[in-house]
């Protein structure tokens, strides 16, 4: 019951965060965390189901596609279960607002509305951002399921999400301001502090 209610509190926030809140720049660097963070979050999970050994049980999938809460999504698509479907639609459907090729775009798509210094050229963490995305368009979900193709799949997530986490640490050090905290000592001596991010 308690659970529920966490759900209920948690969707309560969403709803007022997408639909009150302004869709300023402070909007767009929640909602940008948070498809960095799905996404890190997608391509781990999606590594490990393809970690298992031997031919893909549809268990595994199934409960995959309850814990992104995409199963409703998938039979308005599929009549039937099937492994490669489902990977297809959790990483590389971007009709699907869920997936993680959706993450990525959407996080490019905010990056491109933030403020800059200049025009020209990409930002390091848009270049992240657009090879990860290239990289999960490319994939070859039959082959991810392959028994003999999920290495290079694992390899391929592990890579994406890796570059999430360098894109969410590039963003923090380009827009966020980094102080070094000071403060007086009882004798008026100055303490200098750790870096305050």
């Amino acid at each position: 019951m308690h659970l529920n209610n966490v759900i209920l509190a948690l969707s309560a926030f969403h709803g007022l965060f997408n639909e009150i809140m302004p869709h300023g720049h402070a909007w767009r660097f929640v909602d940008l965390g948070r498809r960095i963070e799905r996404g890190m979050y997608l391509a781990r999970l999606v590594a490990e189901v393809l970690r298992e050994e031997g031919e893909p049980r549809l268990g595994r999938y199934e409960l995959l596609l309850k814990t992104l809460d995409a199963l409703a999504t998938y039979r308005q698509k599929h009549a039937a279960l099937r492994a490669v479907s489902i990977v297809d639609l959790v990483l590389c459907d971007e009709s699907n607002p869920r997936s993680l090729a959706a993450q990525l775009a959407l996080s490019m798509k905010h990056l491109k509305v933030l403020p800059r210094a200049t025009d020209s050229f990409k930002l390091p963490e848009e270049r992240r951002l657009l090879k990860g995305l290239s990289d999960v368009r490319l994939l070859d979900t039959q082959e991810a399921i392959d028994p003999r193709g999920r290495a290079q799949a694992r390899q391929t997530l592990t890579q994406v999400e890796r570059l999430l986490c360098d894109c969410s640490e590039l963003i923090t050090h380009r827009f966020f301001t980094h102080l070094k905290t000071s403060s007086l000592g009882r004798d008026g001596a100055l303490i200098e502090g750790p870096s305050v991010t």
